[in-house]
């Protein structure tokens, strides 16, 4: 399903035409192709060129004879990039043939030309005598040269100098953009695949694994576990968009440089459209997730403000994934310069369950981490829907004691205790029964 190698040559012809250049620089562009393949894109690039006005200069080792008629004016260089002829291909043959050097019949002229300045090293006679004819050729053509050796040609009575096409509006280059990571975005069936089976899988394992949130009226032991849930809701969504960004950043980062210094649009642009078509995916697993968690759990959040949170958190995440994936050289530098960030985020993000000390002093970097976390953003949001106006269920005194999270830590205090007090008992007895000699 890939392209052949004379397809892709074609193809690099046609992005170069992309940006209505002045001239076409083509560095051995049948390098590779078989002699069918070669000719036809020797031939694209000539009727190219014809149809733009596009002077073309590309660099041939050893072109076929059907190619060789296809060229305009050439250049033969010699060893040392010296200049042994520069002009009308069709002057060539004969130029060559008054310095005694006439093309043998049936021969490729390309080929022999070529033969003239080329130096066998095998053999130090040869190598002598292919010297000093190249010596000869070098020197006669610079004896010959030419102010005009590459004249411009006449242009017909009439015609007028090509108009440069205008570039494309702003909105039309949007527009672009937007359809090639459209269609890229689609096209990607085992990503999005994978990411469907990732959002639904979660949701269903975070719904076993806190079970205590769950339909009915809300308990006060459950307050721990639904903020938990939400977080680790929060920290799926992102890590997921984040994750995905990077190495689609990573890949795409020399493309983009490359059309970015043709100027074919701005880095803006293509942001803005790469934001625009990565959102109705992103928004769809996070809605997916977020019907799936709401159906599986007893949340209290409304299952609008939970699909639009982490909506704007992926959405949030997946800039984030642009900004760092911009500054990495490729994929594998983007993942391990994002993921720290994000572990940054997630961990001054997440609410503290033993609760924050206003009057404890922390270093004002730390804040600013917390305010440009969208994990910290996501996760209130989303913990102040679920609380707000939450009534537990009435019970009785002791259950309502027990039920409270804040007293888990004076039970598991007191149950330490009295394990210490029972083992301690138990160790005074034995010593007594031993030393009664009671005990065998």
């Amino acid at each position: 399903g890939g392209l052949s190698g004379g397809e892709r040559r074609r193809l690099s012809v046609a992005l170069e035409l992309v940006t209505d250049p002045r001239v076409l620089l083509a560095d051995e562009p049948t390098t590779g192709l078989d002699s069918f393949q070669a000719e036809k894109a020797v031939g694209l690039l000539r009727r190219l060129a014809a149809r733009n006005d596009v002077p073309c200069v590309c660099t041939l080792h050893q072109p076929r004879a059907s190619i060789w008629k296809m060229l305009d004016h050439f250049i033969l260089l010699a060893p040392g990039g010296r200049v042994a002829y520069a002009g009308e291909r069709k002057d060539a043959v004969g130029y060559f043939a008054s310095l005694g050097h006439p093309c043998p019949a049936e021969t490729n002229p390309a080929e022999y030309f070529i033969d003239l300045v080329s130096v066998d090293t095998e053999d130090p006679a040869r190598r002598r005598t292919d010297a000093d004819r190249i010596d000869r050729l070098v020197e006669s053509w610079s004896e010959h040269g030419r102010s005009d050796v590459l004249p411009s040609p006449p242009r017909e009575e009439g015609r007028s100098l090509r108009r440069r096409r205008r570039r494309p509006h702003s909105f039309r280059r949007f527009l672009a953009l937007f359809n090639r990571a459209r269609r890229q975005n689609f096209r990607a069936i085992s990503v999005n695949f994978l990411r469907l089976c990732a959002s639904s899988g979660l949701a269903v394992l975070l719904s076993m694994i806190f079970p205590g949130v769950s339909q009915g009226a809300p308990t006060a032991r459950s307050v721990a576990d639904r903020t938990a849930l939400l977080s680790y809701s929060v920290i799926n969504m992102a890590m997921m968009a984040l994750m995905k960004t990077l190495d689609l950043m990573g890949k795409e980062r020399h493309v983009v440089a490359r059309e970015r210094m043709r100027r074919q649009y701005s880095g803006g642009e293509y942001l803005a459209a790469k934001m625009l078509a990565e959102f109705p995916l992103d928004a769809g697993f996070s809605v997916l997730y977020a019907a799936l968690l709401k159906r599986a759990t007893g949340l209290r959040v409304g299952t609008g403000v939970l699909c639009g949170t982490l909506s704007l958190v992926t959405v949030a995440c997946a800039a984030l994934g642009f900004a760092v994936g911009s500054f990495a050289p490729d994929a594998e530098t983007a993942m391990t310069m994002g993921m720290p960030l994000m572990i940054i985020y997630m961990v001054v993000g997440v609410i503290n369950p033993g609760g924050v000390n206003p009057d404890d002093k922390r270093p004002i970097f730390l804040d600013w981490l917390k305010m440009a976390s969208p994990v910290k953003w996501g996760i209130e949001a989303l913990c102040v829907a679920e609380f707000k106006g939450m009534e537990f269920e009435k019970k009785r005194r002791w259950f309502r004691i027990l039920d409270t999270p804040r007293y888990a830590a004076v039970l598991f205090f007191f149950f330490t205790l009295y394990t210490y007090a029972v083992g301690s008992c138990f160790q005074n007895y034995c010593f007594i029964l031993v030393e009664w000699e009671v005990w065998p």
